[in-house]
């Protein structure tokens, strides 16, 4: 898929150099002298008019695309049902807030936490945390640690259960590296 959407994106950018080149050949016939050129190729050859249409078609597809997208786009849900009780939500900042404090601890700096409701119903969960871990030892077991913790108090304090949680660790350490210059 996307080597389909790098052809497509090669070819509506060659759609707009097209199109703007047949702009540009319209304004320059009204101010410059009618001397040929590849802008002048472009409006007065059948040839040249048949890819500025297709140029064109290509633009108006796109755009039409771009339009429709915009039309039908829902905002992601800021809240979640809980499934006992589908009269209670529980918003996403409420959650966001709970895994990050169940994910901090002693080995890991938590950097990002995000949560995202999912489902037909908005009833499911998915939160992932950035952390970096502060230990280099058995990072499997720290982040089936900090998943577990953060399951657990999304179930315990928000009542949120089947949470899915994705723990990534972002590298710890950074380089500097200073040079000094002698004059």
């Amino acid at each position: 898929m996307k080597h389909v959407r790098k052809a497509a994106f090669c070819l509506y950018i060659a759609a707009v150099i097209v199109v703007l080149a047949m702009g540009a050949s319209i304004i320059s016939d009204f101010f410059a002298s009618k001397a040929p050129s590849f802008a002048h190729w472009l409006t007065q050859s059948m040839p040249g008019r048949v890819l500025c249409a297709i140029a064109l078609g290509i633009v108006a597809v796109h755009a039409l695309a771009v339009l429709v997208g915009m039309a039908l786009d829902k905002p992601e849900p800021a809240r979640m049902r809980l499934e006992a009780c589908p009269d209670i939500e529980v918003s996403v900042d409420a959650l966001r807030s709970v895994a990050r404090a169940a994910a901090t601890s002693a080995d890991v700096m938590v950097e990002d936490v995000r949560a995202r409701v999912v489902g037909r119903n908005k009833d499911g969960v998915e939160i992932k945390v950035d952390a970096i871990a502060l230990t280099s030892k058995d990072l499997k077991g720290l982040a089936h640690r900090v998943q577990s913790r953060v399951q657990a108090a999304c179930d315990d304090m928000l009542g949120v259960s089947g949470v899915r949680v994705q723990v990534c660790f972002l590298p710890s350490k950074t380089t500097t590296v200073t040079k000094e210059v002698m004059r």
